[in-house]
């Protein structure tokens, strides 16, 4: 399609901003016009430039032959009933000037489009090729204002998922359809998928939609409803689950690092102190079983891990053996006691070492295609971060004793992330948050990603913000969440900022290495049944 002439670039303001710019737009084509439309602009003075921009604001109405505060235009307007037709009237909107056109690329530039410059329409394919969309094989919706032009994820390039995804927006901002999308997709290029589920939200994604509006929507993208084959849900031991038929698990005490045990359950230095010598004394007591639990610890080789270095119960057991001479540990008089309590409490939730529940078995759980969800709805905080620590743990050892690449390529994806490790406890999760660094970041070439869920971004820490390099941002109403995310993210222009607080639910702002500029999407909806908040009891 021919690009269409549609208005003139005006003279400035007094206090114009560079990257800003006004049009005037006759009004029979003003319904062009909508925000967030992308728009070229051939520069009339000064060499043969031309720019691309997006619509921000507008359309705003002003009469031609006559002032606004004219007698006649206000009479018309208030007398509407009486007159036919009100004055002659034009549009103005306001362009936000993204860059010069170099070919098929924006670059950045010192100029700017001078007056009477003509802006132009642009055809599908010149949008693909100027924003980068021609890439992908993951579906994840449409440009906001572009019905026709889809916005894919590559799966296949080590610079995208592995990298690391952030979801943030608030509540009801449409995070959870985005996150089940991305998992969907992911399934569908044949990764392994673990969800952390803290509401119990993506535990029917065995089933098709049902929604009979969501339903339509999908025809767009040639889509429809369909639930996934290869999927299983998990709950901890002796804890309830929103699914009945949901398989049991156990954590290892074992299989946790732990200074990360130490700081998840918030145990002061004395008590820390005390923890590590006692797991010291438990391994040495068991350095005979080390090596029988390292050829069984071979992940890719199925087995079920039957014996562990020590369990919950022998630090329980080996501190009542030392609470009446403590100085034997090496550690304070006062500290065994408060931690005694801790894990006692911890005992109480029967979720440790249970010999009838599975463990975390990574080569059961990384199979092509294989979507798995922990139903942690019901599962106290301590138990819900630790089982975290453990999965996490348990993953990236597997991963990196992969030589053979022969573990399909895997991601994890976190759901509030805040309450499993936070801003304000940040300095007293050191171990904690180096172990997510380490994931991150050593997992990439391994194939291992991390997808951070939260609906409170200023109570992340700002080391998550440096992990996921692809963010897909939601409404955001709150200047200290919204605040967080401007700092830490690159390429994203004020102006597109400032659509945040008012973005539609289920639409974001894609800002990742994979596109050449940051993206408002409208993110499509999931394929598979979602759970929503309202129907969960």
């Amino acid at each position: 399609m021919k690009p269409e002439l549609i208005g003139f670039v005006h003279f400035d303001r007094p206090g114009s901003k560079n990257n800003q710019i006004e049009v005037l737009v006759a009004k029979e084509k003003a319904s062009f016009f909508l925000r967030n439309k992308f728009i070229k602009i051939v520069n009339s003075f000064g060499g043969d430039k031309h720019f691309i921009g997006r619509i921000v604001e507008g359309p705003f109405f002003q009469p031609e032959e006559v002032s606004r505060d004219s007698a006649l235009a206000q009479v018309s307007i208030l007398h509407g009933e009486e007159f036919p037709a009100p004055p002659n009237f034009y549009a103005t909107f306001i362009i936000e000037v993204i860059g010069e056109l170099d070919g098929t690329r924006i670059i950045s530039s010192g100029s700017r489009p001078s007056p009477q410059s003509k802006v132009l329409t642009l055809n599908d394919d010149e949008l693909y090729s100027i924003l980068g969309l021609e890439e992908g094989d993951m579906v994840i919706g449409n440009l906001e204002g572009y019905p026709n032009i889809c916005i894919k994820f590559n799966s296949k390039k080590i610079s995208v998922i592995p990298r690391n995804l952030g979801i943030f927006g608030t509540v009801g901002s449409g995070k959870t359809n985005t996150a089940q999308v991305l998992i969907e997709e992911l399934a569908n290029q044949q990764w392994a998928v673990l969800v952390l589920d803290i509401e119990g939200e993506y535990t029917m994604m065995n089933k098709p939609n049902d929604n009979p509006h969501e339903i339509e929507k999908l025809k767009r993208f040639g889509l429809t409803p369909s639930g996934l084959k290869d999927f299983n849900v998990l709950k901890l031991c002796n804890q309830e689950s929103t699914v009945e038929t949901a398989e049991e698990v156990t954590i290892k005490i074992d299989q946790i690092d732990p200074y990360v045990l130490a700081e998840i359950l918030n145990t002061t230095e004395p008590q820390t102190a005390a923890l590590m010598a006692i797991i010291d004394i438990l391994k040495r007591k068991n350095k005979d079983l080390k090596q029988e639990l390292d050829e069984e610890e071979n992940v890719l080789t199925p087995g079920k891990k039957t014996k562990s270095m020590y369990t919950l119960d022998n630090i329980i057991e080996t501190i009542d053996e030392h609470k009446s001479n403590p100085e034997k540990l090496g550690v304070r008089r006062g500290s065994l006691q408060p931690l005694r309590r801790k894990l006692i409490s911890l005992r109480r939730s029967r979720a440790f070492d249970d010999p009838t529940a599975v463990s975390i078995r990574p080569d059961v759980l990384l199979k092509p295609g294989k979507v798995t969800v922990f139903d942690l709805s019901y599962t106290p905080d301590y138990e819900k971060n630790l089982l975290t620590a453990q999965l996490l743990s348990r993953i990236f050892e597997a991963k990196k004793k992969d030589k053979t690449r022969s573990l399909p390529k895997t991601a994890i994806f976190i759901e509030e992330a805040h309450t499993f490790v936070s801003r304000e406890n940040k300095d007293k999760m050191f171990e904690t948050i180096r172990m997510l660094k380490e994931i991150a970041r050593r997992g990439r070439k391994r194939w291992l990603a991390l997808c951070f869920i939260s609906q409170q971004p200023s109570h992340l820490p700002n080391e998550i913000f440096e992990l996921a390099n692809t963010r897909i941002i939601h409404n955001i109403r709150s200047s200290k969440n919204l605040d967080v995310l401007r700092l830490s993210s690159g390429g994203v222009t004020e102006e597109m900022w400032n659509c945040v607080p008012t973005l539609d639910v289920g639409h974001a702002i894609i800002n990742g290495p994979q596109f050449k500029n940051s993206l408002i999407a409208q993110i499509r909806f999931c394929k598979t049944k979602r759970v929503r908040q309202e129907d969960i009891e």
